[in-house]
């Protein structure tokens, strides 16, 4: 059987039973090919079994008005990672009946992140494009701010490359807020993505903050590889420390700082690791790394830091700032042209 949307998969079945043994085939979320569609199983279920609850994608459930409503389900029928389309994540999509056009995707990358068949798993943002007033194609960014915490599981985030773009949605929040990992392995990762800090042009926001509340100084054990982080003010913002994160061939460009690591007195401060990658053209610091208590561990390997307006890296060691384990390691690194951009003689740090 065939639909037009997921709406209209629901509604389906008002007055009738949902037939067994048939495949539903949806042709799109909002509208038809709009990436959101998909085949479908019904699910029956018996006492004392419950039906799923609907998680917008992959589960749906009947309108509440149908006969069927509590004795089964439709599936969505898949393998691989999970698809942030299916879930309603769809800029410009229109809402009916209500007409409205979709300008910030987070509720629906969070339905996304939420439904079971995501935790431990995979969400990827596919790449997306549009036409401009020009009739020219460009690219469709996923705009809002998302959040990925311990509460929410071991959940990776995969894209197609320089397409697939998360990008700021203007409030100052982060584009992501990452948390603490149960597992000492790092075992969450955000791969093949653009991270952009901007609304309109300009830089307003942090690329990756973290900040989990549960355990804040513990925040961390993420593997970045192929990301791109341009026009944040932060590429990526450490305030309280927190530890083991790599950054694998990672681009910083044009940020106002590319990496920012704080800490708290009882937490390492940097401690990470960049292998190969570029960090560029950023206006005041590429690597800048501040610490009342203990800092140390930060490798830097293979890395090119060029054309930043300030300091390629900056190290800030107040009070009772201490090295802890090994020092700092920086190894095969390329600098050139850093504090050299005559348009900017001269760069301010902490105020």
């Amino acid at each position: 059987m065939y639909f037009n949307t997921i709406d209209d998969l629901k509604n389906s079945f008002p007055s009738a039973y949902v037939p067994s043994n048939t495949e539903f085939i949806v042709a799109g979320y909002f509208s038809s090919g709009d990436g959101g569609g998909g085949t479908f199983t019904w699910v029956p279920i018996t006492f004392p079994q419950l039906p799923l609850n609907d998680d917008g994608g992959i589960i749906i459930r009947p309108h509440s008005t149908s006969k069927d409503y509590n004795n089964g389900y439709f599936k969505r029928q898949y393998s691989g990672p999970i698809n942030v389309r299916w879930f309603g994540a769809i800029m410009g999509a229109v809402i009916y009946p209500t007409l409205t056009a979709i300008t910030d995707v987070t509720q629906y990358v969070h339905s996304a992140r939420d439904s079971n068949f995501a935790r431990n798993g995979s969400l990827y943002f596919p790449a997306d494009w549009k036409m401009d007033t020009n009739g020219n194609p460009v690219i469709q960014p996923y705009v809002g701010a998302f959040e990925f915490y311990v509460t929410h599981g071991e959940i990776n985030l995969i894209g197609d490359g320089l397409g697939s773009v998360l990008q700021s949605d203007g409030t100052g929040t982060a584009v992501l807020r990452l948390g603490w990992r149960f597992m000492i392995q790092r075992t969450a990762r955000v791969y093949n993505l653009v991270v952009n800090g901007s609304s309109d042009g300009t830089a307003v926001a942090n690329g990756v903050e973290f900040s989990d509340p549960y355990i804040p100084e513990a925040s961390g054990k993420w593997v970045f590889e192929n990301v791109l982080f341009t026009q944040c003010l932060k590429g990526v913002y450490k305030p309280t420390g927190n530890i083991d994160n790599y950054f694998l061939n990672c681009m910083f460009y044009q940020c106002e700082f590319g990496y920012y690591a704080q800490s708290v007195p009882e937490m390492h401060c940097g401690c990470d690791k960049f292998i190969g990658g570029f960090i560029g053209e950023t206006t005041s610091v590429g690597i800048y790394v501040e610490s009342d208590g203990l800092y140390g561990q930060l490798i830097l390997d293979g890395l090119i830091m060029e054309a930043n307006y300030g300091f390629a890296i900056f190290m800030k060691m107040k009070n009772e700032a201490r090295m802890t384990f090994n020092g700092v390691e920086i190894r095969n690194v390329w600098m050139e042209g850093n504090s050299n951009n005559p348009n900017f003689p001269t760069v301010t740090l902490d105020g």
